[in-house]
């Protein structure tokens, strides 16, 4: 174990300022996999079943109390299920108030899902440059060791500078490949979430495109249907 630690540090003296960088990088996309998995877990994002369920009782008529219950969940389609349904209610049916009030529930709900995917991100993009940069960087030192070597020429000094300038690149890699690969997990995760807002919203906000109206009408009450 004590051997293991010492070559790590070896490797990390070998990298230079390049690889504690990469490293510290690869510790915050950790951290925000370990949070983001967390959050979602407590949102219930994968338990969608019961929701579509819940949402085909509604329009049949037999699921409103359904809905209320739902609604004490952290599901963000739950919740802007109960939301429409209130809002009916609220703006007696006044489709542009509440679109404007969904909308903006949404905006927000979106804004916290992908909260902390933008610098992981960012580390996926910029965790290539940074390794290529210290490859670079240890080449121009290898080549400078041979220019100081003079006539007395070293191979073993060539070498020795590739390899430690390639291991930055290498470490640039590891670091790059899970951080693209958790942001797209985790953006497909909200962009399918969104969808199934949108889809839920919609479809409360239809069952109310036909009700009855009572009008008075040359002096007569008259039940009119109307959108």
């Amino acid at each position: 174990m004590e051997n293991q630690i010492n070559n790590v540090l070896d490797l990390i003296g070998f990298g230079g300022p390049v690889i504690i960088i990469l490293l510290v990088l690869s510790v915050v996309v950790l951290t925000v996999a370990i949070f983001k998995s967390i959050q979602f877990s407590m949102m219930r994002l994968w338990n969608f079943r019961a929701i579509d369920r819940l949402v085909s009782d509604y329009l049949a008529g037999t699921g409103t109390g359904d809905l209320k219950q739902l609604g004490k969940t952290p599901n963000p389609v739950a919740q802007i299920l109960v939301l429409a349904d209130e809002l009916k209610g609220r703006f007696k049916g006044d489709e542009s108030l509440i679109t404007e009030e969904l909308s903006c529930f949404a905006s927000e709900k979106i804004e916290d899902m992908r909260g902390g995917l933008r610098p992981v991100e960012f580390i996926g993009m910029v965790s290539p440059l940074l390794g290529l940069l210290g490859t670079v960087l240890g080449m121009i030192e290898a080549f400078r060791q041979l220019q100081m070597g003079g006539a007395q020429v070293d191979p073993s000094i060539l070498s020795g500078g590739i390899w430690v300038a390639l291991l930055t690149t290498a470490v640039g890699l590891g670091v790059a490949i899970p951080a693209v690969a958790l942001h797209n997990f985790f953006e497909s995760l909200v962009e399918k979430t969104v969808l199934r807002m949108e889809r839920a919203a919609s479809r409360i906000m239809s069952s109310s495109n036909i009700r009855l109206e009572s009008r008075n009408i040359d002096g007569e009450n008259i039940t009119l249907l109307s959108r």
